[in-house]
């Protein structure tokens, strides 16, 4: 019997806006580059000593690890990369939103590739969803007043192409691994083989690029847990979550799932930071759980 666990992408979208915010600090200490660089790290012990005691790499082919590793380079070293050099200009919240322009690349991949159909009923979710994330795009506070979490002076232009590229990157990532999980090669595995071949990657770069790379500070012990944090929630469980998700259901819809984490962040900075969110921030929220509705009806 055909699952379809779609659903976990919205799982991965609340993993992903805790992610955000535990990623400030070393973000803004550490610079994209290096912050990717230390995650991807403790990302890849993390999977790969989960893989190894589930016996997932049992079944994985050279093609295979080919593709992930190309999944890994596309989706989340480029992709991380560019997505951080925007978060450390917008923020959390902005660079959030624009991030999720993947959930509509993959819909059209889906639609392109993968034979994927738009029913009515999901066109009308999917558009919910997308008003509620527009909605708080909108009406952002960030969009209002410099962003606290400014660290970086490239130009806002700049940062807005690299959120919605690093869109790109994600929606084109998932695509190539797709195949692979579908393939029956486990998700944790498939994480794993991305996130060590995206490392390797980042290492190369520091080693042929180091001044353009290096970490702006020391890595301190405070910093240090944080990065393994983030890495533990947004590419440990995560990214599994999502490939999971992508693995048994389409590869559109969980990416759509997987685009609330601007809505979800919205509680977590209320906690967080005392944030009350504004009344467009409820519209927003209502909208995306009703399209959610819409779409499992």
């Amino acid at each position: 019997m055909e699952l379809h666990l779609e659903w976990l992408g919205l799982v991965s979208s609340f993993l992903w806006a805790v992610a955000f915010i535990v990623a400030v600090i070393p973000v803004n200490r550490l610079g994209s580059f290096a912050f990717n660089r230390w995650r991807m790290l403790c990302s890849s012990m993390i999977l790969g000593c989960a893989a190894l005691c589930t016996g997932g790499y049992g079944n994985i082919s050279a093609h295979q690890v080919i593709l992930m590793c190309l999944s890994g380079a596309v989706g989340i070293c480029i992709g991380d990369v560019a997505l951080f050099a925007c978060f450390n200009r917008l923020g959390p919240r902005l660079s959030g939103i624009l991030f999720t322009t993947h959930a509509f690349f993959s819909v059209a991949i889906g639609m392109l590739f993968f034979n994927e159909t738009l029913t009515p009923a999901r066109a009308a979710g999917i558009f919910l969803i997308f008003l509620g994330v527009s909605v708080t795009l909108y009406f952002s506070e960030e969009k209002k007043k410099n962003s606290t979490f400014a660290a970086s002076s490239i130009p806002v232009g700049i940062a807005v192409f690299l959120g919605i590229f690093a869109g790109l990157c994600q929606a084109s990532g998932l695509a190539i691994a797709k195949p692979v999980v579908e393939a029956g090669i486990s998700p944790v595995a498939a994480s794993s083989v991305r996130m060590f071949c995206a490392f390797i990657i980042h290492m190369l770069m520091l080693l042929f690029f180091p001044k353009r790379v290096a970490a702006k500070q020391p890595v301190t012990l405070k910093v240090f847990g944080l990065v393994f944090l983030n890495a533990f929630i947004a590419l440990g469980l995560g990214m599994t979550m999502m490939l999971f998700a992508v693995d048994n259901g389409s590869i559109g819809l969980a990416a759509i799932f997987s685009s609330c984490s601007p809505v979800m962040i919205l509680p977590i900075m209320w906690v967080y930071y005392h944030r009350r969110p504004q009344l467009s921030s409820w519209f927003a929220a209502v909208a995306v759980v009703a399209g959610t509705a819409v779409i499992f009806s």
